[in-house]
């Protein structure tokens, strides 16, 4: 079984406001709606997941101010305990990701070592489960939050999202179209996207 998870638990300090919940002049989704309905569509998604610590419902982070790397490893072991097979990772500001690109992304994903990604984005992420299990990954993350938990830093290079797909061996696959992989983390970025998608006629994520 596969199961989307969208990230939604970033302080979102650059932006100044939730990113969750932004939503483009004109449109009447939030950038949370839109990526839980991206990963929804995808033909073997069979659950969608969301990871904050504010929202009602969500999948609550185990360890504290871990960043995305500990939303991660919650989502990792919540899926082991629920037998669930496959985790496909989109974080909730990433607003051009397309159905078809995340697709491939399973399908090169299914190949890998256990870890995926396009273009050493890092994000959207594709684990295998079994495998990472197999190959250590939640007490070598849960050793590495304990050891970090003094400082209660972020910043450590081991806390990150690269660092952990690295550490595993995850495999990068070459992707073309790199707009579709940048984020949404400042007011500046995110006029500029606005802006950009005023143009187009279509502003939800299609196979096209």
């Amino acid at each position: 079984m596969l199961v989307g998870v969208v990230l939604a638990g970033g302080l979102s300090s650059r932006m100044g406001k939730d990113k969750a919940q932004l939503i483009r002049p004109g449109d009447s989704q939030t950038l949370l709606e839109k990526n839980c309905q991206l990963l929804a569509s995808l033909d073997d998604c069979q659950q969608v997941w969301i990871s904050s610590n504010k929202i009602s419902g969500a999948i609550k982070d185990e360890y504290a101010n871990k960043g995305p790397l500990g939303a991660i490893y919650t989502c990792i072991q919540y899926s082991f305990q629920q037998q669930i097979s496959e985790l496909l990772i989109l974080p909730v500001d990433m607003p051009n990701v397309r159905a078809n690109s995340l697709e491939e992304l399973i399908v090169m994903g299914r190949k890998s070592r256990g870890l995926a990604c396009l273009n050493h984005g890092y994000l959207p992420m594709y684990i295998c489960i079994k495998k990472l299990v197999e190959a250590g990954a939640i007490p070598y993350l849960k050793d590495l939050f304990v050891a970090t938990h003094v400082t209660e830093s972020r910043k450590h290079k081991g806390l990150s999202v690269r660092a952990f797909f690295n550490a595993f061996s995850g495999q990068s696959f070459a992707f073309a179209d790199e707009r579709q992989l940048i984020n949404v983390n400042t007011p500046k970025q995110w006029q500029s996207f606005c802006q950009e998608q005023s143009l187009s006629p279509s502003y939800l994520p299609s196979r096209k």
